[in-house]
């Protein structure tokens, strides 16, 4: 006796065609798991730069103020050894003659002087280098490099303003004191000007050979 399944079997469920692919996606889907983006920490351009840049080294402060007094002095020295060298120029400048009228000093004297003025001066700035460079190599920091110039054409030129109201020293200038609390008062203005104005130059002379002496130092490339 047959079974009324066999005669009249079941009616499978109809499938859609894509029912297969579908569940073939849903297989790998199943595996994949999903990555989570990793998330990176967003740093400060500054920070970053803080974060490479080494370190300048401290503690050069007072090296670099005994580097300025030593050049001063040296750069003040050189000075006087020029001046009193040549001092039958001077002599012959400070002249009854041609101080009353400057404008009749003979012209070789004039160029004379204003020769030797150059020549110390380009020594001194060549003084003021050297010593901004060494303080670079010594300290790296180039603000270092500018206040040792400063301080060291600031010495130099106290040094030959004292020097210069000698009554003896060759090219001395009058102190002024005879003219009274105006004089003294104008006079002190006009050389703390020209000290400062001075000064500045030394400084940047410092400055650019701290700048040379550390063009390549990881401070600063970096």
């Amino acid at each position: 006796m047959q079974e009324p399944d066999q005669q009249y079997p079941l009616k499978q469920p109809r499938r859609h065609p894509f029912d297969d692919f579908n569940d073939d996606q849903g297989d790998q889907q199943a595996f994949i798991q999903p990555v989570e983006p990793q998330r990176t920490q967003h740093v400060p351009m500054h920070q970053r730069e803080e974060a490479e840049r080494p370190e300048l080294p401290r503690g050069h402060l007072k090296t670099t103020l005994l580097i300025a007094l030593i050049v001063g002095i040296i750069a003040s020295v050189l000075n006087i050894v020029v001046t009193l060298v040549n001092s039958g120029v001077y002599a012959q400048a400070a002249n009854s003659k041609y101080a009353a009228d400057p404008t009749k000093l003979p012209v070789n004297i004039a160029i004379t002087i204003f020769g030797l003025f150059c020549l110390t001066s380009i020594i001194s700035a060549i003084i003021y280098f050297t010593a901004g460079f060494i303080t670079g190599k010594i300290a790296v920091s180039r603000r270092l490099g500018f206040l040792c110039g400063f301080l060291a054409g600031a010495i130099t030129l106290v040094i030959d303003f004292v020097v210069q109201r000698f009554p003896n020293y060759p090219g001395s200038v009058d102190s002024g004191l005879n003219g009274g609390l105006p004089g003294i008062g104008t006079g002190t203005i006009v050389a703390l000007v020209l000290l400062v104005i001075l000064a500045l130059i030394s400084g940047l002379m410092g400055f650019l050979g701290s700048w040379l002496a550390t063009r390549r130092h990881p401070y600063y490339a970096a």
